[in-house]
């Protein structure tokens, strides 16, 4: 199975890759998720980034620093770039620092729905 597929498309001005039709268009920016948190705790570290439905918040100079925390902890149990890490958790800051995390190890998140059934979890 390839693991960079390039998906091209055709246009009046000729034929390019998605990638670079959806940066042209403004919908992609260039670098990473990872360049964009850092380009955030680097220009505005104090800014709320993250709030949830239980009052917890995180600035984005926290957020990165407990994502980073959260990543060496998964360095620790053996995750590593490349590895697909399960993601079930609800929609609260633990998710982002979590996504982050995997990220930070140049792991792939793998985000399932919090109400999936066990019936539908035997097929992942």
């Amino acid at each position: 199975m390839p693991t960079n597929v390039e998906l091209k498309i055709s246009s009046p001005e000729g034929e390019t890759t998605l990638a670079d039709f959806y940066r042209q268009n403004g919908w992609w920016g260039q670098g990473s998720i990872v360049d964009k948190y850092q380009r955030f705790v680097q220009e505005s570290p104090d800014q709320v980034i993250l709030s949830d439905d239980r009052g917890r918040q995180h600035t984005n100079a926290e957020l990165w620093a407990e994502a980073t925390r959260k990543c060496q902890d998964l360095r620790q149990r053996g995750i590593v770039a490349g590895d697909v890490v399960i993601l079930i958790l609800p929609n609260w800051v633990e998710w982002q620092v979590y996504h982050l995390a995997i990220r930070l190890l140049r792991a792939i998140p793998a985000n399932i729905p919090l109400k999936t059934d066990a019936r539908m979890l035997s097929h992942v």
